[in-house]
């Protein structure tokens, strides 16, 4: 699996506030979508940092800026399926599943990691689609 990354020329460090250097990404481990920050900071020294899910807000935005948003397009497979297998694997409430019956068959998901993550679940429920750029922002 690709490791998807950003790296920021300067961050504030979360444990003294001076500038340092921030590695930080999305990825797909065994199955389970997970997050990471490293910060490299001249005084505080190395942080690291990471999560299941896609993680905090300004990375998530981060990586949107930079690599665009991407979604899944489901082929061939019944609306009503399709969407309430995504809804249990994305946690979506009634209103964000309301916007994703609206869109079918382009699930915008986000992320490229986002989007690998979900059609690598998708796949394994035996919906067949395919990861592809969108031109839309991400969810």
């Amino acid at each position: 699996m690709e490791h998807f990354k950003v790296q920021t020329a300067s961050v504030d460090c979360p444990s003294c506030g001076k500038s340092g250097h921030a590695i930080f990404g999305q990825t797909v481990i065994d199955g389970r979508l997970r997050w990471y920050r490293s910060i490299s900071c001249p005084a505080s020294g190395n942080i690291e940092e990471d999560g299941i899910g896609g993680g905090p807000p300004y990375l998530r935005n981060e990586l949107l800026a930079s690599m665009g948003s991407w979604s899944v397009r489901l082929e061939g497979v019944e609306k009503t399926k399709a969407v309430r297998t995504v809804r249990r694997l994305l946690s979506l409430s009634n209103d964000d599943t309301a916007t994703l019956l609206r869109s079918h068959p382009n699930l915008l998901v986000g992320t490229k990691a986002e989007a690998d993550w979900l059609m690598e679940r998708l796949a394994a429920e035996g919906l067949k689609g395919e990861v592809e750029a969108s031109t839309g922002n991400g969810s």
